[in-house]
């Protein structure tokens, strides 16, 4: 890990602090006096991308207490929802419990629970029970051949959203047999906001965090307006859109093609339908903004796969109402684009 210069001009000095990926988090080569309150900008790696947090609120000596404490969650979330065994209370244990049953830590809990809330609003589109589907696509490794109509009507059967039971008295999860979690674009917005908890915790209240194509900004940034976030480069977009400003909001962008499914040599759409167990079709991309990333997160990824039209019938019961941008189209050329409440944003 390491603390780089604000992201943005800033009105104050800038404060570089030379630090390194440690154990124990942050090791500070020059520290300055902590009673200043100059922005910090740290720059570290989660789910295999780039993170970046910035604060610009926090003595010193806080913010750095703020940063190891934001990592440290990240890491456990990371851990509890990797498909491998070493974490109690996590992804991989409750796989192998299936009808039995587990107490998840309860991180993975909550996360299950907004993730499992998403597969009801969509209609079993998307959830976090659609391993068997996407199984059959190439996941975790390519698959050899295309799926059948009859292997894919029995996973997409697996899939469905009352697979999973969750308890919320104990803590208790079950699936049903033959169910597995898959949890792409559930993960990543569930690990932003644990990031500006964590971060509100410590007392900054003015915070800025990224993690690929996902950003969260809270506070008045350094201009006063907001944090700027960049929209996802992506043809036939720059020339329509300005840049969002953020201030107690998130956004999340989705591409279909963003680590595609790859099965018999061919490659299909990142994201499936979970009723059908089919790839998604005729959205390039969404982008979503919305009070929480996970929520941003499981909105783009859901009107991705159900598209502009019955996506904007799942829409309309949604308070406050969130900020949607479609891509519509194949990805090849400039896609049509659609919005709905997108005027609602500050964008300069």
């Amino acid at each position: 890990m390491k603390v780089l210069p604000p992201l943005r001009p800033a009105t104050l000095a800038v404060y570089l602090l030379v630090a390194s990926l440690t154990p124990g988090g942050i090791s500070a080569a020059d520290p300055s006096p902590s009673h200043f309150n100059q922005p910090i900008r740290v720059a570290t790696t989660a789910f295999g991308e780039a993170m970046e947090i910035e604060i610009r609120d926090l003595p010193t000596d806080q913010a750095e207490q703020a940063v190891q404490a934001v990592v440290k969650e990240i890491r456990k979330i990371e851990r509890l929802t990797a498909n491998t065994p070493s974490e109690k209370g996590g992804v991989a244990q409750l796989n192998e419990a299936g009808e039995k049953g587990l107490v998840l830590d309860q991180r993975l809990f909550a996360l299950l629970e907004r993730a499992l809330n998403f597969c009801f609003w969509s209609r079993g589109a998307h959830g976090p029970v659609g391993g068997p589907v996407y199984r059959l696509w190439g996941v975790p490794s390519p698959a050899d051949s295309l799926p059948t109509a009859t292997s894919l009507t029995a996973a997409a059967a697996r899939s469905s959203c009352n697979n999973l039971k969750l308890d919320i008295d104990s803590g208790r999860a079950t699936l049903a047999p033959g169910t597995t979690l898959e949890l792409r674009a559930f993960t990543k917005g569930f690990a932003l906001d644990q990031a500006m908890r964590v971060l509100a915790e410590h007392g900054s209240n003015n915070a800025y965090v990224e993690l690929g194509t996902y950003r969260c900004g809270a506070g008045d940034g350094p201009e006063g307006q907001g944090w700027r976030a960049l929209l996802p480069s992506l043809e036939g977009i720059a020339e329509d859109f300005e840049d969002v400003w953020l201030s107690g909001q998130c956004m999340t962008s989705v591409r279909f093609d963003d680590h595609p499914l790859t099965a018999a040599g061919e490659t299909f759409s990142t994201y499936l339908d979970q009723r059908s167990g089919r790839p998604s079709e005729g959205v390039a991309g969404v982008v979503a903004v919305t009070e929480l990333a996970a929520d941003a997160e499981g909105l783009a990824a859901s009107l991705l796969i159900l598209g502009q039209r019955e996506g904007q019938m799942r829409l309309g019961g949604l308070k406050p109402a969130p900020s949607i941008l479609w891509l519509l189209g194949t990805g090849t050329g400039a896609p049509l684009l659609s919005t709905y409440h997108w005027a609602d944003l500050r964008t300069r």
